[in-house]
């Protein structure tokens, strides 16, 4: 391998370009998938998070939206609150010591999902809170 920098560089890409293009490739799938994957997830749990607990509702209602409300809350902090390498780790080893194989590409596109998930479901909650009152009403939400 020829010395300096540039010139190192410049070695690698013209003798191993084809697995840079194949790197480029996977990366791309994972990151498509796992945005796609995670702005559905994000808009569900963002749903999810907008149920309110009204007094009126029976008893059995109330204890639901706040079991609701206590796992979404609890999936969001918590999904945003730790790096992605850390939920990568523990969701590819995790599955693995339950008996399951799963493919690191599969496991890369799921911790994607959900950590984008966490992220997308606040963003957009916060752009249906930020929505004046009147107007929602008026458009029927």
């Amino acid at each position: 391998m020829p010395y300096g920098f540039i010139v190192g560089v410049g070695f690698l890409i013209q003798n191993y370009w084809p697995m840079y293009l194949s790197g480029l490739g996977t990366t791309l799938l994972i990151a498509l998938c796992g945005t796609a994957f995670g702005l559905t997830i994000g808009l569900v749990v963002a749903g999810l998070r907008q149920i309110k607990i009204n007094k009126r509702d029976k008893a059995f209602v109330r204890f639901i939206k706040h079991i609701n409300d206590i796992v979404t809350t609890a999936y969001v902090q918590y999904l945003r609150g730790t790096p992605m390498m850390v939920q990568g780790i523990l969701f590819y080893y995790g599955i693995r010591t339950l008996g399951i194989e799963i493919s690191p590409l599969i496991s890369g596109i799921v911790v994607i999902s959900v950590n984008t998930s966490s992220y997308m479901s606040e963003v957009i909650r916060a752009g249906i809170q930020s929505i004046d009152l009147d107007k929602t009403k008026r458009h029927g939400l």
